[in-house]
């Protein structure tokens, strides 16, 4: 049913945030796994740990839409780092790689690293 529902949302969500190396999107089975201190009122439970020391640090509970868009935005709020979704295809096969798993696809050609360009399409691409 819902678990159902959401994992192409979940698994586009990981792909498109692959280059945030200290953000990991990752998938646990309950059923399957213990999760001792963690109440899981529901399936599916969608929870936020912010970087750093766990000692202390209760996670953060999702409790929005299931939408690629709101779970963006939760993260943007959330999450310490910035969120880069935009990465870099230096060949013509990586673009035609990028392109056939990734739709719809937007993709900048010749710009430098820390232009306004470039500024204003990862802004885009927040939205």
């Amino acid at each position: 049913g819902h678990c159902k529902k959401l994992a192409p949302i979940y698994e586009s969500l990981a792909t498109r945030l692959k280059g945030n190396d200290d953000l990991v999107i990752a998938k646990v089975d309950s059923t399957a796994n213990e999760v001792e201190g963690h109440s899981i009122a529901g399936y599916p439970t969608l929870k936020f740990w912010p970087a750093g020391d766990k000692t202390d640090v209760e996670p953060i509970d999702y409790s929005g839409d299931k939408s690629m868009k709101d779970l963006l935005d939760f993260l943007g709020k959330n999450y310490s780092g910035s969120l880069d979704m935009v990465q870099k295809l230096s060949t013509v096969d990586e673009v035609d790689s990028y392109v056939a798993t990734h739709s719809p696809a937007a993709i900048l050609f010749g710009v430098e690293e820390g232009s306004s360009e470039l500024t204003i399409f990862k802004e885009l691409a927040l939205s």
